[in-house]
């Protein structure tokens, strides 16, 4: 403690050391930080995927959902249908699913919007409807393949007997809106800005949710999206539990569309595209939603990069042993961890990985404040305070634009190396 403290008001010898030293300080702390993420992301330093909730059961149900005809039938249906959500409300009806259309306002400066979600309800047939999982997806012309395997699966959920949680199926309008809408009336969370019809079925506590989307009828690739807003993540265990329902199909599961890494070039890649997803791109998909409810929630977009083999009955098999392994489970997901970033969909790093990059990246702002703060009685305030301000703007906002844009999957690294950069060092302090 004596190095610590002086009783005549002099800084520590240790601290006024690293101070009169602070640009080879500086430049050496960034140069760790850069070297540890470099080697910390490799396969053999970091933590391999694992299921953490042992009555998750991922993947050993034995999935019957065998509805191909009705899915083409609904497909082709859904094709010339003008009117989706009162053909979607039609077909609950018809299979004897309680539904309901809810309709939506939303008013912002300069943008008025107006859509009609559609709710269908399984109810729980062994327990009270204290509990729901939340199968969520958009009306939109482009995910008509997927509109149809999520309806073809509300009709077969509905004749089951072994759910034990209410089953929600969500169509949503106006994308992200339109959630915003369903899970504001749900947890009757007012917005000035939003009005909306009552729900008529509730379900109790949400205990998970997935998003479904599809490109296409045949896949081979399955990418799970998972960040949230305000750099939230779920639960590591639905991840795990979608790649596992990926391998069990021979779909090639992947995160930031990112499946085998060939070289640490690769592995590199998907880390910064991990990292900056987090910090800026807040709208990766519907499960983004979720986050801010206490709600763990993914979306598995279901593709065909080379020659797909899988089709849309896989896809609604997944989503079944998807249903089955939540509607399974004791309690909310909490085994497993909340804090971490992927470097491929089988290896993250988890907190305790990461952390110590992220203090050898914020140790040379401590040593600069502590030269400045030593320094008070000749501090001038020099012009490089304010260009240092003004470059730091600039980066952030290329960063947060290109992060958010369709050039994100090529300048991910460099754009993650230009955080390293020393700018105090152009400018004179």
């Amino acid at each position: 403690m004596r190095l610590l403290s002086q009783p005549i008001g002099k800084p520590p010898f240790i601290v006024e050391k690293i101070v009169s030293k602070w640009w080879k300080v500086c430049i050496l702390s960034e140069l760790l930080a850069v070297v540890y993420m470099c080697t910390v992301i490799k396969p053999e330093y970091n933590e391999r995927t694992r299921v953490s909730e042992n009555a998750l059961l991922p993947a050993l149900v034995t999935e019957r959902f065998n509805y191909y005809q009705r899915i083409l039938t609904f497909l082709k249906e859904l094709h010339i249908e003008r009117d989706i959500p009162k053909y979607i409300e039609k077909q609950f009806l018809a299979h004897g699913i309680m539904a309901q259309t809810m309709r939506f306002t939303v008013t912002l400066p300069g943008s008025n919007q107006s859509g009609t979600n559609v709710v269908g309800v399984v109810r729980a047939s062994r327990s009270s409807s204290t509990e729901a999982i939340i199968v969520a997806v958009s009306m939109t012309k482009t995910d008509l393949e997927a509109l149809a395997v999520v309806l073809a699966l509300a009709t077969y959920c509905r004749e089951q007997i072994y759910w034990a949680r209410d089953i929600q199926f969500v169509f949503v309008d106006k994308g992200l809106i339109g959630l915003t809408a369903y899970l504001a009336q749900y947890h009757d969370h007012r917005h000035s800005f939003l009005q909306s019809d009552k729900l008529h079925f509730h379900s109790g506590a949400i205990v998970g949710a997935f998003a479904v989307k599809a490109k296409g009828s045949v896949f081979d690739t399955m990418n799970i999206e998972h960040n949230m807003i305000n750099g939230l993540l779920p639960n590591l265990d639905l991840i795990n539990l979608m790649a596992k329902l990926a391998d069990k199909f021979g779909l090639i599961p992947e995160v930031f569309h990112h499946g085998y890494q060939r070289s640490w070039w690769d592995i590199a890649g998907t880390t910064s595209k991990a990292i900056l997803s987090q910090a800026f791109n807040e709208k990766e998909g519907l499960h983004s939603m979720f986050g801010p409810y206490g709600i763990q929630a993914v979306t598995i977009h279901a593709k065909s990069i080379m020659e797909g083999h899988a089709s849309l009955t896989d896809l609604g098999r997944i989503c079944e042993g998807a249903l089955r392994s939540l509607n399974n489970i004791l309690e909310k997901l909490h085994q497993s961890y909340f804090l971490y970033i992927m470097t491929d969909v089988r290896h993250f790093l988890s907190v305790a990985y990461y952390m110590p990059a992220l203090g050898l990246i914020l140790f040379p702002l401590l040593v600069l404040a502590l030269r400045e703060w030593f320094s008070l009685e000749e501090f001038s305030f020099p012009n490089s305070f304010i260009l240092l301000h003004v470059v730091g703007i600039v980066q952030y906002c290329i960063i947060r634009n290109v992060a958010v844009s369709q050039f994100y999957h090529t300048y991910t690294v460099l754009l993650s190396f230009s955080v390293f950069i020393p700018w105090y060092f152009l400018f004179s302090l």
